[in-house]
């Protein structure tokens, strides 16, 4: 799950602001797939927003310093599963658009993952499940 919350924090600082409506989408899609994985573990808000706390500024200072996508990269490598990649795919996607603006960063790091997983951008279907 680490791996997972970890790409979604990635995404949320890949242009190098935080908003509210990300950090909103972020906790939800962490939660929604933690759900998926671990069903009736619940994992609380709070829980989530004190990782990526805790996490935050080493992801920055690593994404500042990612000029060649290898960060990125390694983080997106460590999910192997195609139907969890599918869900990250689909909560990538949801944080990247849910303020109304896809920055080049992001649309980069889609097909960054994209190109990795060997696929294609989520269904609806699949955006559908992580809106819950």
């Amino acid at each position: 799950m680490r791996a997972v919350a970890h790409i979604l924090a990635v995404t949320v600082l890949l242009d190098r602001r935080q908003k509210d409506q990300e950090m909103i989408e972020f906790c939800h899609s962490v939660m929604t797939i933690n759900q998926r994985l671990r069903p009736g573990v619940i994992l609380p808000r709070k829980t989530i927003l004190s990782w990526y706390e805790a996490e935050r500024e080493k992801i920055a200072i690593a994404l500042a310093n990612d000029t060649d996508d290898t960060f990125k990269t390694q983080a997106l490598e460590k999910i192997r599963d195609p139907e969890l990649r599918r869900s990250v795919l689909a909560s990538i996607f949801a944080i990247c658009i849910c303020d109304y603006e896809f920055q080049d960063e992001e649309a980069a790091f889609i097909k960054i993952a994209l190109n990795i997983w060997k696929s294609g951008m989520p269904s609806l279907d699949e955006m559908t499940l992580i809106a819950g």
